[in-house]
């Protein structure tokens, strides 16, 4: 995905309210994320879509987040291979971080984490994971207590819940119909 970001928070709203791209950290971020539930979408997964909400006078549509890894999936025939069916709901968040994962049938309502290490793999199938995730907050008072990098989004990340799968053995893991 090609997203620009390169306007401050107050340019960014001035742009958004023009009509045009605002082209700033929030909506850059927030194209990534839908980049990836395209993908998924695309390859069978049913996506629920989040309405945008305004952050700095910048409207941006964050969830759900999705972030898929170079290394996950670096051309369309290996997606394809690698994810088949599924539901992700407007809440949720997933991170595919690693080469050797296939998704087959997940459910997710929250937040769930897939990491194996070279050598390790990870075969989802037929689960559906349900936790309290993790959300985007508004910041208060222009984010004053918070870093820039914080400050220039217009909110920051709270993780309530999730489900965190890393493993770094070398060896195949599977986790099969499981309902948390």
């Amino acid at each position: 995905a090609f997203s620009p970001v390169k306007n401050n928070a107050k340019d960014a709203a001035k742009k958004a309210k023009a009509g045009t791209p605002p082209e700033s950290a929030s909506t850059g971020e927030a194209d990534m994320y839908n980049a990836c539930c395209t993908m998924l979408n695309a390859a069978g997964v049913t996506i629920e879509r989040d309405v945008p909400k305004e952050f700095l006078g910048v409207p941006v549509s964050l969830e759900p987040m999705v972030h898929l890894s170079p290394a996950f999936a670096p051309t369309w025939s290996e997606l394809l291979k690698k994810v088949k069916g599924g539901t992700i709901s407007v809440r949720s968040t997933l991170v595919v971080d690693g080469e050797a994962v296939t998704l087959k049938n997940l459910s997710l309502d929250g937040a769930l984490v897939i990491q194996p290490s070279r050598g390790a793999s990870v075969k989802i199938d037929t689960i559906k994971e349900q936790n309290d995730g993790w959300q985007f907050v508004a910041l208060t008072d222009d984010g004053v207590d918070e870093p820039e990098v914080i400050r220039m989004r217009g909110y920051k990340l709270e993780k309530k819940g999730g489900r965190h799968l890393a493993f770094s053995d070398g060896k195949e893991h599977k986790v099969l119909a499981t309902a948390r």
